[in-house]
Formats: C-alpha cells, structure tokens, sequence
C-alpha cells in the first residue's frame, strides 16, 4: 500500500498512538526483526499528521509480525552446508533497487541496496532529497551509490586482509 499525506477531509488518528506503535516497531527491527527494517522507515514520515489509512496500514504490519513470529533469519547457514568453488570465496555481492518517484506525496525517488558476503553486511533506504529527471537517472544515481558502498566495504576487508571479490547486480538491463 502506498502511503500519501493525510487528506484534510479524512479523520486524523491519535498521534500518541501513532507513535508509539513507530516506537515498537523500531525496537522490534532493532532487537531481532531486520526483515521490517523498511517498515518504520516509510511510516515515521507521516508522525506529524497521520490519518486513520495510516492506522490501518500499521495493523497490517502488525498482522505481518505476529503471523511471523516463528521465523526465524539465519546468517551464513547456506554457506555452512555447502562447498564454495573458488570464484564464490570471498564474494562481496550488492543488490542495488531504484523507485522513480516512488514518495506519492512529493514525486521523489527512493532507492535501496543490501551488501551480503555470507550474511549481511550493509543495507540502505533513502529517499532522493532532489526530484530525479528520469527513470534512468533515478538507476544511475543507485548503482552509483552501490558501487560506491561495494569498493568501501571491499577496501576495509582488504586492509585486514579479507581478499573479496565485489560483484554488484541491479534488475535493470
């Protein structure tokens, strides 16, 4: 569900509330749920003024977490369990994604990228502070951030003397 403004004809919700449940889903994605890391990200933006379709989309969160609470994220157990082939070791992968004016309220584009090598090791979500020109400008901007993030990370494990071999994959052609 895309999130826009509070409509001044809509009923606003208890902001008290509102923030609260921002709050505890900020202490659950920091205590144990990095899957919903996105989550409180997008809903935080309307804490000043959100409505009761912001309320609803926040059970909706909440149905996803309870329904989940059995999973559970493991990092680096695939790896365990099979044989790396000597191209695969030390293999630092990015995955970069762009949203061309993505921000319904504001035309902005968002983008995000997650850096693994067996687990996790970065992830990101921001949202433009400039309109994007275009589609292709929104993607050229994230693969430049991704690729950007992939040497850092990559020169920081050389220096302790991590040998990686970065890789970075974007969904467009």
């Amino acid at each position: 569900m895309k999130l826009h403004k509070r409509n001044p004809d809509k009923e606003a919700c208890d902001l008290t509330i509102y923030q609260t449940m921002i709050g505890r889903l900020m202490y659950a994605m920091t205590a144990n749920r990095l899957d919903i890391a996105y989550a409180p990200g997008v809903r935080s933006q309307y804490n000043h003024d959100p409505s009761n379709e912001h309320m609803v989309d926040f059970k909706c969160v909440f149905r996803y977490l309870n329904g989940t609470k059995d999973w559970r994220l493991h990092f680096g157990a695939a790896l365990a369990e099979r044989t790396l082939r000597d191209e695969e070791k030390g293999a630092l992968e990015c995955h970069v994604d762009s949203d061309y004016s993505g921000c319904p309220d504001h035309y902005k584009s968002t983008s995000g990228l997650v850096i693994t090598s067996g687990g996790v090791v970065d992830w990101r979500w921001r949202k433009y502070k400039s309109t994007a020109q275009s589609t292709t400008d929104s993607k050229y901007y994230t693969f430049g951030v991704g690729c950007m993030r992939l040497i850092q990370i990559s020169h920081r494990l050389n220096e302790l003397s991590i040998p990686t071999i970065p890789h970075l994959f974007s969904d467009s052609q």
